[in-house]
């Protein structure tokens, strides 16, 4: 008997009962078909709390052996682009768009990434190098682009690179200058005189310019580096006699 029809068997034996003092039925069957009916309803109600105990048990050990490596075959299935699923650490490593160390790298708003050094173990060169990455300071203006052969020899002033002769005829004699281009100049003229280069007024090397004669026609040709000071005690006036290579 279900637990249902038992419960109604119980409750149908209950009203009997009451009813059978005014009707006089015999009282001893009321109260043995009560009992009865309660046995029964007992028993299914216990046959019913084993099956369910038995069914959670099941599930119980069901999910006892459901393992993190079950758990992950299944988001395998569903993982991907457009899932949805998000990680805060990949590997153990933070997302980061500065130059944080133990970081993953990130692209900034811009699409840049922060870094603090690069290294590489590429030892194949390039043959031809038309391109330099380069970057003007560490502060505001610390992007590496790519600079051209041309622009890097200007950069470093290379000697020669961008450089032309012009007349020197603005420079007085006996006075001292300093070469502040940034890189080596030439000096040249002709004349009977002594030429000073050094790294200060007081601190310098003479060069004797002199053919021995009266005529000054010895031609002098002295390099002076950069930030280096300069002085020639004497210069001829004549046009083209004086020359400066900067």
């Amino acid at each position: 008997m279900s637990r249902s029809r038992a419960r109604l068997a119980a409750d149908w034996f209950a009203k009997l009962r009451q009813n059978a003092v005014t009707q006089e039925v015999e009282h001893t069957d009321v109260v043995a078909a009560e009992a009865t009916a309660a046995a029964e309803a007992t028993a299914v109600e216990t046959t019913m709390q084993a099956e369910m105990d038995a069914v959670a048990a099941t599930a119980a050990a069901t999910a006892a052996a459901y393992t993190a490596a079950d758990v992950l075959a299944k988001l395998k299935t569903v993982d991907g682009s457009g899932s949805g699923l998000d990680a805060d650490l990949l590997d153990g490593y933070g997302l980061s768009s500065a130059s944080s160390g133990n970081t993953v790298a990130l692209r900034d708003s811009s699409g840049d990434i922060n870094a603090r050094l690069f290294r590489s173990e590429y030892d194949t060169t390039n043959a031809g190098c038309e391109y330099f990455m380069t970057q003007v300071d560490t502060v505001s203006n610390n992007y590496m682009r790519p600079s051209t052969l041309a622009q890097v020899k200007t950069a470093l002033k290379v000697f020669g690179e961008g450089m032309a002769w012009y007349d020197d005829t603005g420079r007085a004699a006996a006075t001292w200058y300093r070469n502040t281009t940034g890189r080596t100049i030439i000096i040249q003229g002709r004349a009977d005189c002594t030429v000073r280069v050094g790294t200060s007024t007081s601190s310098y090397q003479s060069i004797i310019c002199s053919d021995g004669s009266s005529y000054g026609i010895m031609c002098y040709t002295i390099p002076v580096p950069h930030n280096y000071y300069y002085y020639v005690t004497a210069i001829r006036t004549q046009v083209n006699e004086r020359k400066i290579f900067r």
